[in-house]
């Protein structure tokens, strides 16, 4: 999912256009999409994972003299209850605002590349060493959460993305590249574990569908708007500088809501033996 997010999915697509129009790229999409990847979850994929025998993530097996009692979220929130919750505006908006941001540069990176003198392979050669910062910020991710409050896992993925966009309003020279490699990411890696681990953290398990229901679809509704959004500041002034400018003021925003996204209220459960 890292990958995906980052570099490497970029780099990919982009190959397909150049190699086989973009009308060639969209089918050979939908054909690896409707075909292989629905093969794919017809085969592997199980509903839960006690339908395979399996604990749910969080339990370690240890000796029965060092087994425990662990943290658990005391009540199960539905969906009006979570939503009156600063942590839930926190994570969403956060979650909207990297979506927004990524699907945009990613949109547009041909001509945000043109800008600063780099042709289209070069700009596109920036990313594909993104994935390995990208993998390692999701390491460094689970870490933090399952050690530390998970705001601050979310404030890491605001920080590495506002200095991707410093990065990009610092090409072409190799400081902005590597800025953007790096934050751009990090932000990645963060995104794709905090979105699996936080709203169950938060809000528990009972009405976790519906919750993640309505994240998805503020994420999905940003990944549209991010192109757009580039694109009417590009139309005013000229530039898609301008709406990079004006994108690092966004994490700042998300980090000024998470301070305040409180851990929620947990009591010990015993592990199962």
């Amino acid at each position: 999912m890292s990958i995906a997010f980052t570099g490497g999915g970029a780099w990919i697509l982009n190959e397909c256009v150049v190699r086989l129009g973009w009308r060639g790229a969209y089918v050979a999409l939908c054909i690896g999409i409707g075909v292989g990847h629905a093969l794919f979850v017809w085969i592997f994929f199980r509903d839960n994972p006690q339908q395979c025998g399996l604990p749910q993530d969080g339990f370690n097996v240890q000796p029965p003299q060092r087994r425990g009692a662990t943290g658990a979220v005391s009540k199960d929130l539905s969906l009006w209850q979570a939503m009156g919750k600063a942590s839930f505006w926190a994570f969403n908006l956060g979650f909207g605002v990297h979506a927004l941001l990524m699907t945009a540069i990613a949109f547009h990176l041909t001509a945000l590349g043109a800008e600063y003198g780099l042709e289209r392979q070069s700009i596109y050669a920036v990313l594909l060493p993104m994935p390995v910062f990208s993998i390692s910020g999701s390491f460094l991710c689970g870490y933090l959460c399952d050690r530390f409050d998970q705001r601050w896992a979310l404030l890491l993925m605001m920080f590495a993305l506002a200095v991707g966009l410093t990065g990009v309003l610092n090409l072409p020279g190799l400081v902005g590249r590597f800025w953007i490699i790096f934050g751009l990411g990090v932000s990645g890696g963060c995104f794709s574990v905090l979105s699996t681990v936080a709203f169950p953290h938060y809000f528990g398990q009972k009405h976790l569908g519906v919750i993640n229901g309505v994240s998805m679809f503020l994420v999905v509704f940003s990944s549209a708007l991010g192109p757009k959004f580039f694109s009417v500041f590009q139309a005013h002034s000229g530039l898609f500088s301008t709406a990079v400018r004006v994108s690092c003021l966004m994490p700042l925003v998300v980090v000024a809501l998470g301070v305040f996204a409180r851990p929620p209220e947990t009591q010990p459960v015993e592990r199962p033996r």
